[in-house]
């Protein structure tokens, strides 16, 4: 059995203007829209073999606790004949957690180094209902070094 622990971090920004035409005054509205989230994931993972772990090729099952303390900010306006108006603001923040599980393939290149594939089958956010979770799948390929 192997138990891991780390930590990452992640952001995405996405901003965009769109507009339409107003005809009377022949004159266009601008819709602004911006969104930043962010956060840090502690992810836990687990990985247990009931083969013998120095075989060479080797086959894991393996799942994850990752606790994402995480915060959206979002932004929308409109800009009409020059004046900007704002229509929207809003913030959320908070501990989200997600839960893994999965297989992987392992192969001992050498005393350091081994090569994986990974699938993740299960992808569940334990707080509630979400749409991605019902359908996120993930393949990961990789090399492992051992100190």
């Amino acid at each position: 059995m192997n138990l891991q622990i780390g930590v990452g971090f992640g952001r995405d920004k996405e901003s965009g203007v769109s507009s339409i035409y107003y005809g009377r005054n022949d004159t266009i509205i601008y819709y602004n829209r911006s969104r930043d989230n962010h956060g840090v994931a502690v992810p836990l993972l687990v990985q247990y073999t009931p083969f013998n772990p120095d075989r060479r090729l080797n086959f894991y099952v393996t799942a994850s606790l990752i606790p994402v303390f995480g915060e959206v900010n979002q932004h929308e306006s409109e800009t009409f004949e020059g004046e900007t108006k704002d229509t929207y603001e809003a913030h959320d923040s908070g501990i989200y957690v997600l839960a893994t599980a999965g297989l992987v393939l392992n192969y001992k290149i050498s005393q350091r180094f081994e090569v994986y594939g990974k699938g993740n089958l299960l992808y569940k956010d334990l707080q509630g209902y979400s749409y991605y979770a019902e359908r996120a799948k993930s393949v990961a390929v990789g090399l492992n070094y051992s100190f």
